[in-house]
């Protein structure tokens, strides 16, 4: 199967929902579809505040669950940070945190985080 891009919807969030919100938000959402399943991908570009990306991807993945767009859909939360943050455990109980307190609302929820840059491949559900 080809990885067509035009099934690639790319949003800012920004402004998608109504700014005065206190939430912080991550950066993108990116919405793959295909005849088998649709993906959202929610994306946080990061310096070194690994532990912050978590916390604005959980918020935002909460502002879609909540206005009913996530239902029964694949979620993976993603992010890539522009430096090597030191590998402590901070990462590592925000992720499972998150990831467990989500896992009641979307059965499949992950965080996955890259260096500089990160590639969905759909078909085979993984993050290269």
């Amino acid at each position: 199967a080809s990885k067509d891009i035009s099934e690639v919807d790319k949003i800012k969030i920004d402004g998608y929902f109504d700014s005065s919100s206190e939430h912080r938000k991550c950066d993108y959402l990116f919405v793959y579809t295909s005849p088998l399943n649709c993906v959202y991908i929610f994306v946080e570009l990061k310096g070194t505040d690994i532990a912050h990306a978590i916390t604005q991807i959980g918020n935002t993945v909460n502002l879609f669950y909540n206005q009913g767009y996530l239902k029964d859909k694949k979620v993976i939360g993603a992010i890539v940070s522009s430096r090597h943050p030191s590998n402590d455990g901070t990462y590592r109980k925000a992720k499972q945190t998150l990831e467990k307190s989500l896992s009641s609302k979307i059965k499949s929820f992950r965080i996955e985080k890259k260096n500089k840059e990160m590639t969905y491949d759909p078909i085979n559900d993984k993050v290269i």
